[in-house]
């Protein structure tokens, strides 16, 4: 067993789990949602990924420590009527666990190249263990960069925030809510 499998992603025990969450609220005032949602992410040790505000929408997609990610759902949805929260977890400690092992492999086989280099007694060889040395070494930066990426989809939770303003009915939109609710009545007494 090598040095990276006995390391199941940091502490023994320890699950490595990435969060994602949806918000969607009705509020009367974007704008005020936009500013008030920036700084209160900031404030928490989140940053905003990717706003989009227009006239009657807002579309916001947050990065906040995942310790933060309840207290910050629950401010962000006092600031309008919430119409729908989702939380999902997915573990990812295999995928953490499975990239330190091919990086460990990766290394050694790595090292190996480099001291074959050093011995290699024609140039044909030189040529043969540079270019496998250099795929090696391409693959163990695509795998750190694998690596890193997971610790921070880990570290920091993916908020996503929808927000509009609230629909305002005109005289014929309650003609109509009205002659439905009454029909609903003839059909459904409960």
């Amino acid at each position: 067993m090598d040095a990276a499998a006995g390391d199941r992603g940091g502490a023994a025990g320890q699950r490595l789990v990435t969060q994602r969450a949806g918000l969607s609220l009705v509020t009367d005032s974007l704008p005020r949602l936009h500013r008030t949602a920036d700084s209160l992410v900031v404030a928490w040790g989140g940053y905003v990924s990717d706003a989009q505000l227009r006239e009657k929408a807002l579309r916001m997609a947050l990065r906040v420590p995942t310790d933060s990610l309840n207290p910050v759902l629950d401010r962000l949805s006092m600031l309008g009527r919430a119409r729908n929260r989702t939380v999902s977890r997915t573990d990812v400690t295999e995928h953490m666990v499975d990239v330190q092992a091919r990086l460990a492999n990766l290394r050694v086989v790595r090292d190996r190249l480099r001291a074959y280099l050093q011995q290699a007694p024609q140039m044909s060889d030189v040529v043969t263990l540079e270019r496998e040395l250099a795929r090696v070494q391409g693959e163990i930066d695509a795998l750190e960069a694998r690596q890193r990426h997971l610790a921070s989809q880990v570290a920091l939770a993916e908020v996503s925030l929808d927000a509009e303003r609230p629909r305002v009915l005109g005289p014929l939109g309650w003609l109509v809510v009205g002659v439905g609710k009454v029909i609903e009545k003839l059909f459904v007494i409960r």
